[in-house]
């Protein structure tokens, strides 16, 4: 099931424009930065490993990279999208990310033995002294129900401020921390920051828990009209809201869902359920209660207190006391 889960965030988050907005509402505040038309697609293998013989014996695979163009200058964006908390994603993220840096070093490498381009003195290292690496950055998207626990940064999970404090203060200069950046719909503000159906579908999961806040949101947000099928899709399957998949035959002209009904449908049915459950419940306690006194009874004709019998079965709270004498 949680592979089903990965393959709808990440087939939602392929779509750049999408992409672009969360990376433009997490790191530039909301402002549109990153265009779409200005990201490139990256292979997502991040590195392999090989035997003696040349066999592959691991390769690591990122949801999503893409090379965004800057304004001449090009900087590498990386996704995880976790439903899980990682408990040790600062190094994953140390990993994700050193990988890119070494494959452009080995393509470097490679483009420079071609070329025959560097001093004597750079060509040990295989890379020139003014040449620049391109920078990666990357952002982990929470998606799970609790609220994100886990380490921001590799010295957390190291118990650096666990050293001794005297020798604190030398040894942490050295240590080079890796940071995580993490985007927790559990502790997310407003989904104000983004502009396209990712403000719905964060807002969606956010408000799920509370139906009063979640019907509200939903009539705010004139996007769930208009709702495109992936997404609907993804909130359905995040939330686990069987009750939405009768509406997502109901296409308008454009091919989009009208979510709006279904959702005060579903609540309608979540508040119908409960007060059903609590009839059921009313019942079992009912259920319950006349065995208990079934059971007081026999055992007062049994020890022959026909007098506490009698008045047992007048007044409830002498029937109560017994009852709770013998339990």
């Amino acid at each position: 099931m949680l592979g089903d889960m990965n393959a709808y965030v990440n087939d939602y988050l392929s779509d750049k424009e999408r992409f672009a907005d969360l990376m433009n509402g997490v790191i530039f505040q909301g402002n549109k930065v990153i265009n779409e038309n200005d990201l490139i697609d990256l292979d997502t293998k991040s590195w392999k490993s090989h035997t003696r013989t040349g066999e592959s014996t691991r390769e690591n695979i990122r949801d999503h990279l893409k090379c965004w163009n800057c304004r001449g200058k090009s900087i590498i964006l990386g996704v995880e999208a976790e439903q899980n908390i990682q408990y040790a994603m600062p190094v994953r993220t140390m990993n994700y990310d050193s990988s890119q840096y070494s494959k452009q070093l080995k393509s470097r490498k490679k483009e420079h033995r071609h070329k025959r381009d560097l001093s004597s003195r750079e060509y040990v290292s295989g890379f020139s002294k003014t040449e620049q690496l391109i920078p990666v950055l990357s952002l982990v998207l929470y998606l799970g129900n609790d609220t994100w626990d886990a380490a921001h940064s590799l010295s957390e999970i190291c118990g650096i401020r666990d050293i001794d404090e005297e020798l604190h203060k030398y040894i942490l200069p050295f240590f080079n921390n890796w940071h995580v950046h993490v985007l927790d719909i559990n502790t997310l503000e407003n989904t104000d920051i983004f502009t396209t159906d990712l403000r719905e579908v964060l807002g969606f999961l956010m408000y799920q828990k509370d139906k009063k806040k979640l019907q509200h949101f939903v009539k705010e947000n004139e996007g769930f009209r208009h709702m495109k099928p992936d997404a609907y899709s993804l909130i359905m399957q995040l939330s686990h809201t069987k009750q939405l998949d009768i509406a997502k035959e109901s296409y308008n002209a454009k091919g989009e869902i009208d979510m709006c009904q279904a959702i005060d449908e579903m609540i309608a049915d979540a508040k119908f359920e409960g007060k059903q459950e609590g009839k059921l419940e009313g019942i079992r306690e009912e259920k319950i209660r006349r065995e208990r006194e079934r059971n007081l009874f026999a055992l007062l004709v049994k020890e022959h207190r026909y007098l506490e019998l009698e008045r047992a079965t007048q007044e409830d709270s002498f029937r109560m006391k017994l009852m709770n004498e013998y339990e």
